[in-house]
């Protein structure tokens, strides 16, 4: 039984080693409000997340936007199982615009199904997001950067980006020409784009 208990240990703690010294996952966050397809549950926000690398394990993310004093924390991946963009869009009900956008997103590898985490674990920015957003009927849609980690490993303070410990680089800005708004990340010398086409204004 100790034997069983050190090993369960030692495998707990190499985990969360690599997880500390291994290299962030990034992309973007897309919260949206959809319905399921093979339900009569009405529409409710759901959060999916477009990012670089596969989850390997449950994991913690935080949005990033400049839009935000420090990120936006924290959503949680309980299914490290990754969907297809076409199994996306057959098991929700999408408005036609909300469709056009998801296939607008680019720079991605992977989509998960996250969950905003509970009240007591967000901080100020997730709860002051969850509070506009919040109110019956709106359907408005947000997005933003993305970075695997919570509040201890993301910091941005005065549009300094630190992650792990490291001095880092994000920035968002939105292309008119293109309809486009991009996010760049900068991380131990690893550049990473992604963009997505805005929302029609209404």
């Amino acid at each position: 039984m100790r034997k069983r208990i050190w090993f369960f240990l030692i495998v707990a703690l190499f985990s969360n080693i690599c997880r500390a010294t291994g290299t962030p996952i990034f992309g973007v966050w897309e919260q949206l409000v959809v319905a399921s397809t093979n339900s009569k549950d009405k529409p409710m926000r759901r959060d999916f997340l477009f990012v670089d690398k596969p989850v390997v394990h449950q994991e913690i993310f935080s949005g990033i936007s400049n839009a935000y004093n420090g990120p936006i924390c924290c959503l949680k991946v309980d299914n490290a199982t990754p969907i297809s963009l076409e199994d996306l869009i057959s098991k929700y009900r999408w408005a036609p615009d909300d469709i056009e956008h998801l296939k607008s997103i680019k720079g991605w590898r992977y989509i998960y199904e996250a969950i905003v985490v509970d009240k007591a674990q967000q901080n100020n920015n997730m709860r002051e997001l969850v509070s506009m957003t919040g109110h019956m009927g709106d359907l408005s849609p947000f997005s933003s950067g993305l970075i695997s980690g919570d509040e201890g490993d993301v910091k941005m303070a005065r549009g300094k980006l630190t992650i792990n410990g490291a001095e880092s680089y994000f920035s968002s800005s939105y292309d008119e020409n293109l309809n486009v708004m991009k996010y760049n990340f900068d991380y131990k010398g690893r550049r990473l784009s992604f963009s997505e086409k805005s929302f029609p204004v209404e």
